[in-house]
């Protein structure tokens, strides 16, 4: 019954730690957005991949080429989404000016739209275990 979950654990895990190193994004929070992503990965691959018609092989009578896909689809549209990792401004003043300004862009941008994607998501899987 929680297979689904940790299937969808080990996919979150691998897809955010390609996302930093691999594709080279930084989203905020701890360890460059690897925990910001690996939240976003693994709720839309439990929630979507839970409620989508199962294909492919079993595992422990878990079908997971359908959380693999819908993981891979979700880190790739991140990464297509979120822009490289700015080069290092020469100065110290201009570095803190610009890091200062992009975590205000970042607090607005993510902030609101984050927690609500999370929650919808988040009833989204335990409905999926209910039903």
């Amino acid at each position: 019954m929680l297979y689904p979950v940790f299937i969808s654990l080990l996919i979150a895990v691998i897809f955010a730690a390609l996302l930093p190193s691999v594709f080279k994004r930084e989203g905020p929070g701890p360890m460059s957005g690897s925990l910001f992503f690996f939240f976003i990965i693994f709720l839309f691959s439990w929630a979507v991949g839970s409620w989508i018609t199962p294909i492919g092989p079993l595992f422990y009578g878990v079908p997971w080429l359908g959380y693999l896909i819908i993981g891979l689809f979700t880190m790739l549209l991140i990464a297509a989404l979120v822009p490289a990792k700015p080069e290092k401004p020469e100065t110290p003043f201009e570095q803190a000016e610009e890091e200062a300004e992009q975590a205000r862009a970042l607090g607005i941008t993510f902030g609101f739209f984050f927690w609500t994607l999370m929650i919808v998501l988040l009833f989204a899987g335990i409905a999926s275990l209910v039903f």
